[in-house]
């Protein structure tokens, strides 16, 4: 069982432009994705829709897993989520990202309040059915290691849009 932290103090852990993930419902929990910005960012977003991309990328004998997305008609701002797997709780949001048919992204501006939301189907289903499969084959990783193998992606690519380009498009 995932343990469930209140949304406030998750939105207020993370710097502006940062974003996360959660598991919200008991009985069949669903992934939400919580995106702490500006408020005047959010405002300038425009009339838009999320496109989302995934990826699965190799790091020895670790599977660093990520979900980016970018909105925005007037102002493009991407952001890059990181699945751990084998972090406390995780496989279970692999698990519900896996089913689970529609996304939603919450935006949260400068008073820590839910500004805005969007919602899209989710195109990830396959992609993480792939993922666990992949990773149940890997020896488990512990945090210290996933951390490594993350900041060696990032240095591969260093910003969002280098992350959104190296990604899989995910139909």
């Amino acid at each position: 069982m995932t343990q469930r932290i209140d949304t406030a103090d998750t939105i207020r852990m993370l710097a502006r432009g940062e974003a996360t993930f959660t598991l919200l419902g008991e009985h069949d929990p669903q992934v939400a994705f919580l995106i702490r910005e500006r408020s005047a960012i959010i405002t300038y977003l425009g009339e838009t829709g999320i496109e989302v991309r995934s990826g699965l990328f190799p790091v020895g004998q670790i599977a660093v897993t990520a979900v980016i997305f970018r909105v925005g008609q007037y102002v493009r701002q991407e952001y890059v989520t990181w699945w751990n797997y084998h972090q406390a709780g995780n496989a279970e949001g692999f698990r519900a990202m896996a089913v689970q048919e529609f996304l939603s992204f919450h935006f949260y501006g400068d008073s820590i309040r839910r500004e805005r939301t969007f919602v899209a189907a989710n195109p990830f289903r396959e992609f993480f059915a792939t993922a666990i499969d992949t990773i149940m084959k890997l020896p488990a990783w512990n945090e210290n290691d996933f951390l490594v193998a993350r900041q060696k992606i990032c240095a591969r690519f260093p910003s969002p849009q280098e992350m959104w380009d190296a990604a899989a498009i995910t139909p």
